[in-house]
């Protein structure tokens, strides 16, 4: 049984130990953030699905199965502390088997797999560094899907009917194309892409996002 879904972004700045203080200047973000760990915390599953455009991909839907997930921020300089969780290899491999009927996808086994910041930053933002219940992670990468198979992967999902409860987490970013000196350099596209999304997500209402060009994906 499905208890909710979320969708987040991941910039490490929002943590107050990557940020140090320039967390204050995303304010909003963490007050959305701050609200649904309060509403997690409330309802927390047995079962956490982790949607990653971070993690490793493949054709159709990746799914990464691993005893144990864990990873720290030291690409951003912060070695300390870690982060671990323990992973629903069975619960995933099941999950695979009912999503892959109908849909493009592979799985990967691995007994620890190490999380990078689009899966940690949610995460620690959502569970914490550390607490004693914690649910189980099953992570998986959707950007090998075209945007009706995601679409379809949405509503195979919401009929997935198991025992256990579970909750999921979509990790996503938007352009970072819509200023001058945005990192990844400008582009006049940027906007379109972010109003597309902001849009589709305000009105739960996924048109929007299948609306977006092949140039504005790129």
């Amino acid at each position: 049984m499905w208890l909710w879904t979320c969708y987040t972004p991941h910039p490490p700045i929002i943590l107050p130990e990557i940020g140090r203080g320039r967390e204050r200047d995303a304010g909003s973000t963490l007050s959305g953030m701050g609200q649904l760990r309060a509403s997690v915390e409330r309802n927390m599953p047995d079962i956490l699905l982790l949607l990653s455009p971070h993690a490793p991909c493949s054709r159709g839907l990746a799914l990464t199965l691993a005893t144990e997930y864990g990873g720290d921020f030291s690409a951003f300089g912060v070695p300390w502390p870690r982060f671990s969780i323990a992973g629903a290899a069975e619960q995933g491999e099941r999950l695979a088997s009912f999503l892959f009927d109908e849909l493009p996808g592979s799985v990967a086994r691995r007994t620890s797999v190490a999380l990078d910041h689009g899966s940690l930053v949610p995460l620690v933002s959502l569970l914490g560094w550390t607490r004693r219940e914690t649910p189980a992670l099953i992570v998986a990468n959707p950007i090998g899907l075209t945007s009706s198979e995601a679409l379809a992967l949405g509503r195979r999902l919401a009929g997935y009917d198991h025992r256990a409860t579970w909750g999921l987490v979509a990790s996503g970013d938007l352009s970072h194309k819509v200023t001058p000196d945005a990192p990844n350099g400008y582009s006049p596209l940027g906007a379109a892409f972010d109003g597309k999304v902001t849009r589709a997500l305000a009105g739960n209402d996924p048109q929007p996002l299948l609306e977006i060009s092949d140039d504005e994906i790129e």
